[in-house]
């Protein structure tokens, strides 16, 4: 670089005004000015070799100070250089440097004698000048030359220092336990405190969480800081940044922070991307844990997108036996699950089998007892469970079980969840009485570990709940559902799917206990959300509007209901594949509704078509076709047209008996033809209509 200057009398480069850091990057990434450019006397060796000195890759400099010593000699002995291919022409040009004699005297006899005196004249003048600039030039490249290596060993020196720094903070933050950091709060509160007052003051504060003190204080000091000065102090340095901030986000994850970690996440993954490309293993990471954090705040659906975006992007860059490839696919089969315990069945075989498959990789890669495949076993047996597999999915839970407590001890988050896991095995076989016990240790633990509002920890108070309403204990049940819905309310926001399970959950409560009123107000509460987030046509509404349709039908709210019935009636019309069963079900539940409220006129057009529909798909006499017909008979009965009545009601009472349909519809089908014959009878006494609801009424239980 010096030879450059004193040969142009300017630098290679513009470093004007420019910080160390910026000169640095200026002299690794953009290409010196060549010398021919600044005076063309420079063209040739002296341009090839002070060029060959500034080169970038170390492959293609100078290997030593005395191979650019090698070419300047052979420079000044006009002998070709190694700094470029020894070409015939640039052989020959060499050759006549080394012998002008001969070849002046033959250039004599070639070309006019004046051509030979210039062409001596200018190598004469030029020669002399550029030898004397050669010699300058082959100190000043070798101290350019190490004057960018010392650059390139100072910017490495300063990556591997920022690296350290993230890896050291990526260390602290996934060594924080916030069980222990209450522990020490409490015990310095009390130690704090007279020698005679501590024992009375550690009784008062036994009922204070202060895991969830401890992790209040990390939200608030530590992790609101932390990322404020990592978007001042790495600003100029993108890569670190997004590690430090994706770190962060991890962090709060996994403590249960989830609207906090939001921001660092998505900032993570937008650097990655810039900086790195899509494919890049950091990408993919972030990209995953993106939809780790979606899946944990409910949104199931942007979460499959990005968690299959990074299972396809690490089959392809990775391979398939790679362990985060295997990562990826327990968490699409984890997400896939939950999706189907939402209501979408279809989501669980899938499920199961990226579980099956990321659990074979791990064994086959990490070992039966490495902590990922405890993980794995857990959530293959948890899934199997939720599919009614109830003995296949009993070995897997307690494999995991004895696995975390060997490896990883009872405290551990992993441990818990397989002790909750177990909890709920046992339920399913109907040991209620040990699976309480599973549940009480997994909460407790929970509680301690996690903190009372931590995810997992709202999600065994919930299955306390239902454990206990399960058993009819609908008091402790209460307690614990209602618990469990103020926190998720808090923490998660009323439109989390956890929240809304927690809603619905407190509604079947009160309806089992006849408490109607209560029951409605979660029943709508519940329906209302999921039609503004799921839409109408989804199995989580159709769950809720059927247990609003219940409630508000045992309170004989029949025209708030017929409102419902219409849109399951219309949701049924529009259902792709066509299911006509469905609609004809939904047609019949409507007319029902419509007899409740006295509007025959209005009920009839509703039967008529659903017994069009049902003569269509079920079998020739089937009995759901003549309950239809004597419905359809009741409506014209109460129009008093009772002739058209009469074929139809009478036909169907014959048509209904048992085996086929139950004695209740039978009875019921004979009972619509009294109260025709009783109707009509009132209306022309002397027609012999009682005498025939009379013999009717003899085929009834007791009515002789």
């Amino acid at each position: 670089m010096i030879a450059y200057e004193l040969l142009t009398g300017q630098m290679p480069y513009d470093l004007r005004q420019k910080m160390i850091h910026e000169a640095v990057r200026v002299i690794r990434e953009e290409e010196p000015r060549t010398l021919s450019t600044i005076n063309r006397t420079f063209r040739g060796d002296v341009e090839i070799i002070v060029g060959k000195a500034l080169m970038k890759e170390k492959t293609l400099r100078y290997q030593s100070a005395s191979d650019l010593a090698g070419d300047i000699e052979r420079y000044l002995g006009d002998e070709p250089i190694e700094a470029r291919p020894p070409s015939t022409w640039y052989q020959l040009s060499k050759f006549s440097r080394r012998n002008k004699a001969l070849v002046t005297g033959v250039a004599a006899v070639l070309v006019v004698s004046v051509a030979g005196a210039l062409i001596s004249i200018n190598f004469a003048l030029g020669e002399a000048e550029q030898k004397r600039i050669a010699l300058n030039a082959a100190e000043e490249a070798r101290i350019a030359q190490e004057a960018a290596e010392l650059a390139q060993a100072e910017e490495a020196k300063r990556a591997e220092e920022l690296q350290q720094v993230a890896d050291f903070q990526s260390e602290q933050l996934g060594q924080i336990e916030v069980e222990s950091m209450g522990i020490q709060l409490r015990d310095s509160i009390i130690e704090g405190a007279p020698e005679d007052l501590r024992e009375a003051l550690a009784d008062s504060l036994a009922s204070v969480n202060f895991t969830n003190i401890a992790l209040g204080t990390l939200e608030a000091n530590i992790f609101e800081r932390t990322i404020g000065a990592i978007d001042t102090q790495f600003a100029d340095q993108p890569l670190v940044q997004a590690q430090m901030l994706q770190t962060t986000a991890s962090t709060l994850r996994e403590l249960g922070l989830l609207d906090l970690a939001t921001d660092p996440q998505t900032r993570a993954l937008s650097i990655r991307r810039a900086e790195l490309g899509d494919d890049h293993p950091g990408t993919l990471r972030s990209i995953s844990d993106l939809g780790l954090l979606l899946r944990s705040q409910g949104n199931t659906t942007e979460a499959e997108l990005y968690l299959r975006q990074a299972l396809e992007g690490r089959r392809r860059v990775l391979g398939n036996e790679h362990r985060d490839t295997h990562y990826s696919v327990n968490e699409l089969g984890l997400l896939l699950w939950q999706q189907g315990r939402l209501g979408d069945q279809s989501k669980l075989a899938e499920g199961e089998a990226y579980l099956r498959e990321s659990l074979e990789g791990s064994r086959r890669v990490l070992g039966d007892d490495h902590p990922e495949t405890l993980t794995s076993i857990g959530n293959l047996g948890a899934l199997l469970l939720a599919q009614g597999k109830v003995a296949e999915s009993e070995p897997y839970f307690r494999e995991t079980l004895e696995g975390m407590r060997r490896d990883r001890g009872d405290d551990h988050p992993g441990t818990l969840t397989s002790i909750s896991n177990l909890g709920m095995l046992l339920r399913a076989q109907g040991k209620l009485a040990d699976a309480e016990l599973y549940f009480r240790e997994a909460r407790e633990g929970r509680r301690r570990v996690l903190g009372d509002d931590h995810p997992d920890t709202l999600n065994i108070i919930n299955w306390m709940g239902k454990h206990f309403f399960e058993r009819g204990k609908f008091g402790e049940a209460e307690s614990y559902y209602l618990e469990a819905l103020e926190a998720r309310r808090r923490v998660l926001g009323d439109d989390h799917p956890a929240t809304m399970i927690s809603t619905s959950e407190l509604g079947v409560l009160f309806y089992t206990q006849g408490m109607f009123d209560e029951a409605e107000r979660y029943f709508r509460e519940v329906l209302e959300i999921s039609l503004r987030v799921y839409g109408d046509d989804n199995l989580e509404t159709m769950t809720a509007i059927s247990n609003m349709i219940s409630v508000l039908d045992q309170q004989d709210k029949w025209f708030e209901s017929e409102e419902l019935r219409r849109l399951r009636v219309d949701l049924a019309r529009r259902a792709e594949p066509k299911d006509d069963s469905r609609l004809g079900s939904e047609l019949v539940q409507l007319g029902l509704n419509l007899l409740a409220q006295d509007r025959p006129i209005d009920a009839e057009p509703v039967l008529a078509e659903c017994l069009e529909v049902r003569r269509r798909v079920l079998p020739e006499g089937h009995w759901l076709i003549w309950t239809t017909q004597s419905l359809l008979g009741e409506t014209l009965a109460k129009q008093s047209r009772f002739e058209e009545a009469e074929a139809l009601l009478v036909e169907a009472a014959e048509q209904i008996r048992p085996p086929d349909a139950s004695l209740i519809r039978r009875d019921e089908a004979i009972q619509r033809v009294i109260d025709l014959y009783t109707a009509w009878h009132a209306v022309d006494p002397a027609g012999g209509h009682d005498a025939e609801a009379a013999r009717w009424r003899a085929r009834l239980p007791g009515g002789d």
